[in-house]
């Protein structure tokens, strides 16, 4: 049988969700014993000094004043933020921090 390795998650890593094409940095703060819910609070995100309008380069740091959102594991390996769809839900990507808009629509 195989199995999918995935990054555990760990309070005060970074991480992001997507929902589509844009992406939110985001921090951890809670883990529940079990790993199978994750609260994370969104970060601070400004433009990167010196940086091209619309560029996408930011600067990210935690923000304890955040909003806060839960996400369940769900049985495709993924986290999924809790009440939506497994399918169509945003999705919390355990592998650091980042932030993109896209700006085309």
């Amino acid at each position: 049988m195989n199995t999918i390795e995935r990054t555990k998650p760990v309070v005060g890593n970074g991480a992001h969700i997507s929902n589509g094409v844009d992406t939110h940095s985001v921090t951890i703060v809670e883990v529940s014993k079990s790993g199978k819910f994750v609260i994370v609070q969104r970060d601070t995100v400004k433009p990167k000094e010196g940086s091209a309008s619309y560029s996408n380069e930011w600067e990210m740091t935690p923000n304890p004043n955040g909003a806060t959102y839960e996400f369940t594991l769900r049985k495709n390996g993924h986290y999924v933020h809790t009440g939506e769809g497994m399918k169509f839900g945003s999705v919390l990507h355990i592998s650091g921090r980042r932030e993109y808009y896209c700006y085309e629509f």
